[in-house]
């Protein structure tokens, strides 16, 4: 856990996630990430009043999407266990996913559009300014891989983005943590992973990302340092220099010439 805080500290260094007088809202999904945070958060908390004097709020959320057969509770169990505090908040997404499959399947980004909205319609209510997710920095890299495969854009989500209309802030305290440390600290701390919540596990764009990065850079001997080179590409603002920012390039005609070579 050390590790963890330590990653969380050197992130809000950077990226002024977390300020005094806080009221942070931590989605829960019920994987290791989400839970680790919650308990990581916790104790984050407890040393920046210890040190500081500083007096922040937290509370872990997870939305039940309604799908029979989940094991909410065993999570609820181990949470009460050692003492974090969970809200578990009802819902009817699984219905309305149902109605509105697509091949037979149920649309990932609509059931992430609804979880975040009633989230964020909960948390409200209860007074919190922010809203923090367990998202690492295999995460940033595997978002970057699929935006530029599936949407031609070189982005990923903000370790610190503030919804306009919706008036909070979206935090990613671990955004520093390699995916590695939390998954062997939730075997060390014997952090349940509940089964059942999504239909679509294991078989998502992002789960088969993560596994063609794994393999073809991460573990290929012929990239020692993938890992590191793909992280510091995401501060590297020095080394981005792709053709759109020269402004010497003249790119009035540039959605005729894609079209054009996709006919090629």
């Amino acid at each position: 856990m050390r590790q963890i805080i330590g990653n969380i500290i050197q992130a809000n260094k950077i990226f002024d996630m977390i300020k005094n007088h806080d009221k942070i809202a931590i989605g829960v999904s019920g994987g290791k990430d989400s839970i680790i945070l919650l308990q990581a958060m916790q104790i984050y908390c407890q040393k920046q009043k210890q040190n500081f004097n500083w007096n922040i709020k937290i509370k872990g959320f997870c939305v039940d999407l309604g799908f029979k057969k989940n094991s909410l509770s065993t999570l609820v169990k181990w949470c009460k266990k050692h003492k974090l505090p969970l809200q578990v908040i009802k819902s009817n997404i699984a219905q309305v996913l149902k109605a509105k499959k697509r091949k037979g399947k149920v649309q990932c980004s609509l059931c992430t559009k609804m979880k975040k909205a009633i989230l964020i319609r909960t948390i409200k209510k209860q007074g919190f300014n922010k809203l923090a997710f367990g998202h690492h920095a295999e995460d940033a890299i595997e978002t970057l891989f699929m935006n530029i495969l599936s949407q031609s854009r070189m982005a990923i989500f903000q370790p610190l983005t503030f919804l306009e209309r919706k008036k909070i802030y979206l935090i990613r305290p671990m955004i520093m943590c390699r995916e590695k440390q939390i998954i062997t600290l939730s075997k060390k701390l014997q952090i349940p992973i509940a089964k059942g919540l999504c239909p679509n596990e294991r078989i998502t764009q992002r789960t088969y990302m993560k596994k063609f990065i794994e393999k073809n850079f991460y573990q290929n001997t012929n990239w020692p340092n993938a890992y590191t080179n793909l992280y510091r590409c995401l501060f590297n603002k020095k080394g981005c220099n792709l053709w759109i920012f020269n402004p010497k390039y003249n790119f009035d005609n540039l959605q005729e010439a894609i079209v054009s070579k996709k006919k090629i």
